[in-house]
């Protein structure tokens, strides 16, 4: 026997690295280590995409274009699905109708037009002296 030491022999894995450095758990090869100041995940985390009420809200509230009385319009596409709610609900479409009842039932949904330039008159409690009246005034003119 000599006293030589023996010649370690290569890993079997990494046959570049020296038999003695010690690879395992905790413990990875130098080339596949970070390198000081370079984070290990440079992109980052990635942003959540948009939600689902973010992305709802952006094609109810979008804009859009219809043509309403030979004129084009733009308006919220939320009001054209309630436009067109309504056709159809005029075509005779009952659960259209049903749908749209029942949504301005929910929301108390109130008349909201024009006023109208009419009167309207109701007597509260006719005086028969003032009817009598009227009914002389009547005959007189007669």
């Amino acid at each position: 026997m000599t006293d030589t030491p023996e010649k370690p022999k290569p890993h079997r894995a990494y046959p570049l690295l020296p038999a003695d450095f010690d690879i395992g758990y905790g413990k990875p090869p130098v080339e596949t280590r970070f390198k000081p100041g370079k984070s290990g995940n440079p992109k980052g985390r990635p942003k959540n995409g948009p939600s689902l009420a973010k992305s709802l809200g952006n094609v109810l509230y979008g804009k859009i274009t219809i043509r309403e009385n030979g004129e084009m319009k733009e308006i919220i596409a939320l009001d054209g699905i309630f436009k067109a709610m309504r056709f159809k609900a005029l075509k005779g479409d009952t659960r259209a109708a049903a749908l749209l009842l029942h949504m301005a039932e929910i929301h108390k949904v109130q008349q909201r037009l024009e006023p109208r330039n009419e009167i309207h008159v109701r007597f509260v409690s006719p005086d028969p002296a003032f009817i009598a009246e009227l009914e002389r005034d009547g005959k007189e003119d007669k």
